[in-house]
């Protein structure tokens, strides 16, 4: 809810922490539940899991388009990250103002950061990972759907658009594990 939302916001300053990565899903975003905050890198991740109320559909593209050309109150975002593996990437790539740098991602596609090679093993999923001079053979281990791979590409698609070593990111996935909480946490 947007009270817990704001009031761990509020805690974050008050340990001066100066940074949140966090997931707003259309719905969210058509409830205002983030209005007022601005966004240094803007993800969009995958539409087709969003169409839980068909009749705000239609909404969707046009909450895109308005993410991105004026960022909300604060000015459009510095950096937007886009799945190619969404079937509407290109017209939201389409939709970026020139002024805003663009990193993409995706699974078998042309992107900035690629996962290829996928193979389905008992211990996770093993990938060759792929961007501008850098190849990373990684284990991801993550038992479940090929939608996993996507979603960890476009965590380190965020990172990699904030500046972080993708190299040290992805070194970092073997480690990974899954939250089971759904909850937020002040780490």
């Amino acid at each position: 809810e947007p009270c817990d939302l704001y009031r761990l916001l509020r805690e974050m300053i008050a340990y001066e922490r100066r940074c949140v990565v966090m997931e707003i899903t259309t719905q969210g975003l058509l409830r205002q539940r983030v209005r007022g905050l601005g966004f240094h890198v803007l993800a969009f991740t995958d539409h087709r899991f969003e169409r839980d109320a068909a009749d705000e559909w239609s909404n969707v593209l046009t909450l895109k388009e308005q993410a991105l050309a004026r960022g909300w109150e604060h000015g459009p975002s510095d950096i937007v990250v886009i799945n190619r593996n969404d079937p509407v990437s290109s017209k939201l790539l389409c939709m970026v103002p020139t002024a805003i740098d663009t990193v993409t991602y995706g699974i078998d596609v042309c992107a900035n950061i690629r996962a290829e090679n996928l193979l389905n093993t008992p211990l996770g999923w093993q990938f060759d990972l792929l961007w501008e001079g850098g190849l990373f053979q990684t284990l991801f281990p993550i038992k479940g759907p090929k939608k996993k791979v996507l979603e960890a590409l476009g965590a380190l698609a965020i990172a990699y658009a904030d500046g972080r070593n993708l190299y040290e990111m992805a070194a970092l996935l073997p480690d990974y594990s899954e939250s089971s909480s759904g909850q937020l946490h002040l780490l």
